[in-house]
């Protein structure tokens, strides 16, 4: 199964902070799922001072053959405008349906669409 990663997923996982995610990043590279992240992921993980940790989870991941990293493009710029939500979170939902087989977050509350599942990490 394909899942888009939100950035508080990883974020998480790097930090230490949830052992949900861990044990979903753990499974995944297990060979149970392959992960699915944009460019925007990227972004907003070195915007919060994670450039190292990032290039590592990246480099690991694609090593196993387990990551898909996006460009955004226009579609998901014109899909992500008609979403009732914040702008960097409808980017990333626009993604996750072209992509992925579930988006998975920790703030399902934000993401009220039903293209995809919207599931926590401690869900699978």
């Amino acid at each position: 199964m394909r899942l888009y990663l939100d950035t508080n997923i990883i974020m998480d996982f790097l930090l230490g902070r949830d052992s949900a995610a861990y044990n979903l990043l753990v499974k995944t590279l297990a060979c149970h799922h392959t992960f699915v992240i944009s460019t925007l992921v990227i972004q907003e993980l070195r915007r919060h001072r994670l450039r190292e940790e990032t290039d590592t989870f990246i480099a690991v991941c694609e090593g196993r053959g387990k990551l898909i990293v996006l460009p955004l493009t226009a579609e998901d710029w014109n899909v992500a405008k008609g979403l009732a939500t914040h702008q960097a979170d409808a980017l990333h939902y626009a993604v996750s349906c072209r992509s992925a087989d579930a988006f998975i977050t920790k703030n399902v509350r934000d993401f009220p669409f039903t293209t995809i599942p919207v599931l926590r990490p401690d869900a699978l």
